[in-house]
């Protein structure tokens, strides 16, 4: 198992206000990991280290810090904006927060297949990390399993030609996938990252 280590954030202190702004705002819901019982402002922390480790831009960085914020955290589009997010990270914030109601109608696996046909590259992007960052956080018995399948469908029915070079990777880091990685392009991977470790950790900052 290889964990990004600690503190890769610390690369990017404009994003400081976005960051405080986001873990304020999931503090005062007072909610924590299902899985592993942390605050759950060391979920989205993760995806934004994630995201930021595997060439991320700044507003994909940005979503990924605010990605759970509409959905989990009662924050609308507008205090996005207000509190220094772009309007492009913004917009990926509201792509990937799923509509409740869609979610019953279709069911969960469902809709996030639907999801991942969907969603634009950088949107996709964070969705992936956040999938991989969910595989990683002891997830229980089933939780696991649905999203090794939501990925495969992924891999088979989106094509390869339209996942981005940076979802390949996050996808190479996930273990069940390995069988499917002849569908990607193996020589997307030949160079690694130097902010991996071969010892497991667990991110908080």
């Amino acid at each position: 198992m290889r964990i990004l280590k600690e503190n890769v954030l610390q690369d990017y202190p404009q994003l400081k206000p976005v960051y405080d702004f986001g873990k304020r705002k999931h503090d005062a819901t007072g909610k924590i990991r299902m899985n592993s019982g942390a605050p759950y402002w060391v979920h989205p922390d993760m995806v934004a280290e994630v995201v930021a480790a595997y060439g991320g831009t700044d507003d994909e960085i940005e979503a990924a810090l605010g990605h759970d914020l509409i959905e989990d955290a009662n924050v609308t589009y507008e205090d996005l904006i207000d509190n220094g997010f772009s309007e492009k990270a913004a917009n990926i914030v509201e792509e990937v927060t799923n509509i409740e109601s869609e979610v019953k109608r279709l069911g969960k696996e469902q809709y996030i297949n639907k999801e991942l046909m969907e969603l634009s590259d950088s949107a996709l992007f964070v969705k992936i990390a956040d999938c991989y960052c969910n595989y990683w956080d002891h997830p229980k018995p089933g939780q696991k399993e649905r999203l090794i399948r939501n990925l495969k469908y992924l891999i088979e029915f989106r094509g390869e030609e339209n996942i981005p070079r940076k979802c390949k990777r996050l996808l190479k880091g996930i273990p069940e996938l390995e069988e499917y990685l002849d569908i990607l392009d193996t020589n997307e991977f030949e160079d690694s990252f130097d902010d991996f470790s071969e010892e497991p950790q667990y991110l908080v900052s």
